[in-house]
């Protein structure tokens, strides 16, 4: 069932449109340990997390060794980051637009320190809080 889970919150890590809380919650339902639940759906979603910083950076790298030059995709995501820095980061937990902007921080070339400080912690507050709230579920 672990395995399951991690595979799952890998995934949903990613821009594939699945989801990881009901796999959480089912793996939770069906006993298993919360805390080994916890620490398994934490590092698949910061595997996930890094998985599309890392295609981020190709995009960045293929895109400035093809055209010799940042194109427009790659000023106006440079921007964004400059502009709101790494607070934009605290949207990546959210569902739709989290996983972007994992991947254009990658893009932007945010320290990669600082984007799995933010992101990795504020997706394991996530599944804290999901954790949290089906432990008080009748």
């Amino acid at each position: 069932m672990l395995i399951g889970l991690f595979f799952q919150c890998l995934l949903a890590a990613t821009l594939v449109p699945v989801s990881s809380e009901v796999v959480f919650y089912a793996v939770l339902y069906f006993g298993v340990d919360p805390w080994k639940a916890l620490l398994t759906a934490s590092v698949g979603n910061c595997l996930g997390v890094a998985l599309n910083y890392l295609i981020g950076r190709g995009i960045e790298k293929s895109t400035t060794n093809h055209l010799q030059s940042e194109n427009r995709i790659n000023r106006v995501v440079a921007y964004l980051y400059r502009k709101f820095d790494s607070r934009i980061l605290l949207l990546s937990w959210a569902p739709v637009i989290g996983d972007p902007i994992t991947m254009l921080a990658g893009v932007a070339k945010l320290p990669a320190w600082r984007f799995f400080a933010i992101a990795c912690s504020l997706r394991i507050m996530r599944y804290v809080l999901l954790l949290l709230v089906f432990s008080y579920l009748p």
